[in-house]
């Protein structure tokens, strides 16, 4: 796994990780798939704006998990985001590398600057 953790600077990490499935593997070949991972911080201000992103990241085929620490959670289910501390910034991962995620999300993206005030 290569994991780059520089979340301050609003911009997403992109994680490799090296896994096999099962599915993809004929009989007695063995290949590795290489999955995209992104991972920002995620900050809300209120109700909502949980909805709004629940919403957002529901309407897509990547697996979310959203957290800090040990407590995490699938973030399309909005029991389980407000599960969760609110008031400090969550991490959030996602197995896909694809842009047009982290257009859905943006606004609720944490920002240097949100991170001073």
């Amino acid at each position: 796994i290569m994991e780059n953790n520089n979340l301050q600077n609003g911009k997403p990490d992109i994680l490799f990780y090296l896994g096999k499935k099962k599915s993809e593997l004929s009989s007695g070949e063995r290949r590795e798939k290489v999955i995209f991972m992104q991972q920002v911080l995620v900050k809300f201000e209120d109700v909502d704006q949980v909805r709004d992103f629940v919403n957002a990241v529901s309407m897509t085929e990547a697996n979310f998990e959203l957290g800090s620490g040990s407590r995490i959670v699938d973030a399309k289910s909005i029991l389980g985001v407000f599960a969760l501390d609110l008031a400090q910034p969550q991490r959030l991962v996602c197995d896909s590398d694809d842009s047009a995620i982290l257009e859905e999300i943006e606004p609720f993206l944490v920002r240097e600057d949100r991170l001073r005030a």
